[in-house]
């Protein structure tokens, strides 16, 4: 395990500097277990931020992140974006994230593969156009989501999810949320906004959701060719809602 306290007072209170800053990490990280504990990121003002910055057909796996901060524009616990096939396998955070877009894990994720995962820290997303805030995920497009799920409260202003902020053509396998959810518009207990295709197959949400327009138990909005939904469900007690798209 590594403790990693002392990144507070790093880089003039910038804290810890992304890996994969200039160029997209590529490589494998196992974490064997073991847990990176009190991790500090403070930078408000810059793109994809996360303990990895960019990830491109790379893999990581059994790692945990656990407390400490991390504030970007775009931001994950984990890694900001990733893309090209990479992986997330058995591992999790429950680190508190704040940014325009954010998610508990990785704010963008572009034909990637979760499995086994989760997080629990509260994710804060303030942008009013662009900005999706997801438990585990903030944007996922042609990407899986398997065994995995989110539990802090979610709050933000459009495309905010349980679970997941925005889903264009994405899939989601036996997942789950339990956190609040609250936003503006396009605001789900599990997914915020789903379009263009995909599909959610055993799922479910319980967290209490509140918004304006388009809100719904399960999913905000689902446009487009639609996104088929199976096997799935929201408790309507917990939610407020008796409907969903």
């Amino acid at each position: 395990n590594i403790d990693a306290s002392a990144t507070s007072g790093w880089n003039a209170g910038a804290g810890f500097q992304p890996i994969g800053t200039s160029s997209s990490f590529t490589g494998t990280l196992d974490g064997l277990g073991h847990s990176i504990n009190q991790l500090t990121i403070n930078r408000p003002t810059a793109f994809t931020i996360g303990l990895f910055s960019s990830l491109s057909n790379a893999r990581i796996e059994n790692l945990g992140m656990n407390n400490g901060s991390i504030t970007g524009r775009s931001v994950g616990a984990l890694f900001g974006s990733a893309s090209n096939n990479s992986v997330i396998n058995n591992s999790y955070t429950n680190v508190n994230v704040v940014g325009e877009s954010a998610a508990g894990l990785g704010s963008y994720g572009d034909h990637i593969t979760i499995n086994n995962s989760h997080a629990s820290g509260n994710v804060t997303a303030s942008a009013l156009i662009g900005g999706q805030a997801g438990g585990l995920m903030g944007y996922i497009a042609t990407s899986t989501i398997n065994n995995s799920y989110a539990t802090g409260n979610v709050s933000g202003v459009n495309s905010v999810g349980g679970l997941v902020g925005s889903m264009p053509t994405g899939t989601i396998r036996n997942s789950y949320a339990t956190g609040n959810v609250s936003g503006t518009q396009y605001v789900g207990g599990l997914v915020g906004f789903a379009y263009n295709g995909g599909t959610i197959n055993l799922a479910y949400s319980t967290g209490k959701v509140t918004g304006s327009s388009f809100v719904g138990g399960l999913i905000g909005a689902n446009v487009g060719n639609g996104t088929a939904v199976t096997n799935s469900y929201w408790n309507t007690d917990t939610s407020g809602h008796a409907t969903s798209a």
